[in-house]
């Protein structure tokens, strides 16, 4: 538990260079990073989980630096790993072991379909997916849409879209 603890705080760390201090997310930063990748946040997940064995994506995230990367959170094996993912080029830069964990909802719609879901509600590219926090069995996808407003899209574990809002500082 205390090293998945540590893991959430790493992602989220990380993903303090793509957002704002105190007006929520940086787009400006998450724009250049997406003009830089070459590839989506669906198709890190898939790499991400592809990476481990019996792996399953259960988070994802674009992180905006000079070179972005994406950090891939998949469980395979009663193990937790921190896949980080080149977004140039889509090459694996680290598989790191981070703890115990499995897929805390087995059976919910995959993360790559939560994600295509959510974009094609918004029109808009994801930049970020992790469980609810009050289901973890729903996904909440951050979409950074075409007027750079970043949406915040609840996704049921059966793909039906629950909720969409505009993501606050806190997202």
């Amino acid at each position: 538990m205390k090293l998945n603890l540590t893991f959430a705080l790493g992602i989220g760390l990380a993903l303090l260079t793509a957002c704002g201090s105190s007006t929520g997310p940086d787009t400006d930063s998450l724009r250049a990073a997406l003009n830089q990748a070459k590839m989506s946040l669906a198709r890190s997940a898939e790499v991400g989980q592809e990476s481990v064995p019996d792996g399953v994506a259960i988070k994802a995230a674009l992180i905006a630096e000079s070179k972005p990367v994406f950090s891939v959170g998949a469980a395979g094996g009663g193990t937790m790993h921190d896949v980080r993912i080149d977004a140039l080029n889509g090459a694996v830069l680290s598989n790191t072991q981070v703890g115990a964990g499995s897929d805390p909802c087995p059976g919910s719609i995959p993360l790559p379909d939560a994600i295509a879901r959510a974009e094609a509600r918004i029109g808009g590219v994801a930049v970020q997916v992790q469980p609810d926090d009050d289901n973890e069995c729903y996904r909440e996808v951050l979409v950074l849409g075409d007027n750079d407003q970043v949406w915040e899209v609840k996704v049921a574990q059966d793909g039906a879209i629950l909720e969409v809002e505009e993501a606050d500082s806190d997202d």
